[in-house]
Order: structure tokens, then C-alpha cells, then sequence
């Protein structure tokens, strides 16, 4: 007998929603790893995906600032300005 096979796969969070959720952690003045900011208890490698994904579009338009003193090690997060509503404007989205 031939077995049907159902697939789920799970959709990646916005980076525009993962922006408005990491902004509680990003203010200026504050330093932070990314890790600090993946908080998920299950799919921990899909939400570091799209919080580095956010943060790489944020480092592009200028609200942080992005550094590693090391290969492999913690990548830290400068927070240069608050995030508000307008940002969401700015974000560029990838299929």
C-alpha cells in the first residue's frame, strides 16, 4: 500500500515583525549579543536566521551597528537609535 505523505513546514517570521519584537532590546547606548535576543524555546535556528536577517537590514539602514572581535564568536549589537514605527518603512523583505 502506498503511504500519502503530508509535509508542514513552518513560515519564517517577517523581518519587519522581527524588528518590532527585538526593539525592546535594541536602545541606544546598550550593548547586546544577537543571542541575547533569541529568546524562542523551540525553532532557536530559525529565529537566530531572522534575527541576523534583521539586524543586517537594520546595520544597512543605520539603526545599529554590528561588530565580532573574533571569528565564530558573539556578534554584538550597538543600538545608534531608537526604533520606532517608521523604520518598518525602510525594511526591505525577502521572499
Amino acid at each position: 500500500a502506498l503511504k500519502k505523505v503530508h509535509k508542514v513546514t513552518s513560515k519564517l517570521q517577517s523581518i519587519s515583525g522581527r524588528i518590532l519584537e527585538m526593539s525592546a532590546f535594541l536602545k541606544p547606548g546598550r550593548r547586546v549579543t544577537m543571542m541575547e535576543m533569541v529568546t524562542a524555546l523551540e525553532d532557536r535556528s530559525k529565529q537566530a536566521l531572522i534575527t541576523f536577517l534583521s539586524l543586517l537590514e537594520l546595520g544597512k539602514i543605520g539603526f545599529v551597528r554590528l561588530y565580532q572581535s573574533e571569528t565564530y564568536g558573539d556578534i554584538w549589537v550597538d543600538a545608534q537609535k531608537e526604533i520606532q514605527g517608521d523604520v518598518i518603512s525602510k525594511v526591505e523583505e525577502y521572499g
